[in-house]
């Protein structure tokens, strides 16, 4: 249900636009002092009664766009301002007593209930759904009464609330849920999946332009060839030489520094001063590593129940090292 709009100056012109930003300036302090001071009688006298107002959304409209202040000034007096809502409005939680002292302060336009509408995601179907709940002293409530009602997948806390994901029984429907004052937004769940195996094909583990099956979780290449499409192209950083200014490499030896995924390509070292280049804090070899490791013709290590993806590819596999230490 929406209130009346209070609009501030109307029909005015610039000079009385100008008059009356110059008498809010004066007033606008004592204002909100005055809110605050009734605010706070009123938190006092709520605990004193032992009473609980429900806290609902709504959306705060605003004559002009929208100042940090503002926000501030609400969250003072109560509210708990979730988002700014398309427009000139917040998206906030708070009773209906906050609303009221809200919606008197000289900048708020008007404010809106918040539709149960926005909180049902358009692309819902069927299957199960993600339910996002809102802190609240009535969270555990609202929470236990969709356990109740739901086959669960999974469910906890989360930075903002709540999350409850599965599919709802016969005994509550989707309209019901989204007028739970709790209830944040209603969307279908998508089981996760992973793709760094993906990356790994990309980086150097094999060539994802011979993709025989399009499917991420079996190798794009069950060939012995290995690396990326530009090492395929030719480019494998065959006759340059990259110097790692860093914390050292392996053990501080020509040939493969101790790493078989150097494959006798590290060419030498330099120490400003530190007694050698042996990498006693694993970083530069880690760089080395990204830049140029041959773990096929190296350790020939897989990651275990993906294919053969190699472990720790590089991307120049035919370069030289260099450490700056």
């Amino acid at each position: 249900m929406k209130t009346d709009y209070k609009r501030i100056v109307g029909n005015s012109n610039i000079s009385e636009i100008e008059f009356s930003k110059g008498i809010l300036g004066i007033l606008l302090p004592v204002f909100i002092a005055s809110i605050m001071i009734f605010s706070a009688g009123a938190a006092s006298y709520a605990n004193q009664t032992d009473s609980i107002e429900i806290e609902n959304l709504y959306i705060i409209h605003f004559d002009a766009p929208v100042e940090s202040e503002w926000g501030n000034t609400i969250e003072t007096i109560g509210a708990d301002v979730i988002t700014y809502h398309q427009g000139q409005g917040y998206e906030v939680r708070m009773t209906q007593s906050q609303a009221e002292i809200i919606n008197a302060l000289p900048y708020v336009s008007g404010i809106d209930e918040y539709p149960n509408s926005y909180k049902i995601s358009p692309d819902i179907t069927e299957g199960e759904l993600s339910i996002s709940l809102l802190k609240s002293r009535t969270l555990d409530d609202t929470v236990s009464t969709l356990l109740e009602h739901m086959t669960v997948l999974s469910e906890g806390p989360n930075v903002n609330g709540h999350t409850i994901i599965g599919s709802l029984k016969s005994t509550i429907d989707i309209q019901t849920i989204a007028s739970m004052p709790d209830v944040n937004y209603i969307a279908p769940y998508i089981e996760p999946y992973l793709e760094d195996e993906l990356g790994a094909q990309i980086v150097g583990g094999f060539c994802f332009h011979d993709d025989p099956d399009s499917n991420p979780s079996t190798p794009y290449r069950d060939t012995g060839s290995s690396g990326t499409y530009v090492n395929h192209l030719g480019w494998t950083g065959s006759g340059v030489t990259i110097a790692i200014s860093d914390t050292g490499l392996g053990d501080g030896t020509v040939g493969d520094a101790g790493h078989s995924d150097f494959t006798g390509r590290v060419v030498g070292g330099y120490d400003f001063g530190t007694g050698g280049w042996a990498d006693e804090h694993s970083h530069g070899t880690h760089c080395g590593g990204l830049a140029a490791a041959d773990c096929y013709n190296g350790n020939g290590v897989t990651y275990a129940g993906h294919g053969p993806y190699y472990v720790s590819a590089g991307l120049a596999t035919g370069a030289n090292l260099y450490a700056v230490q």
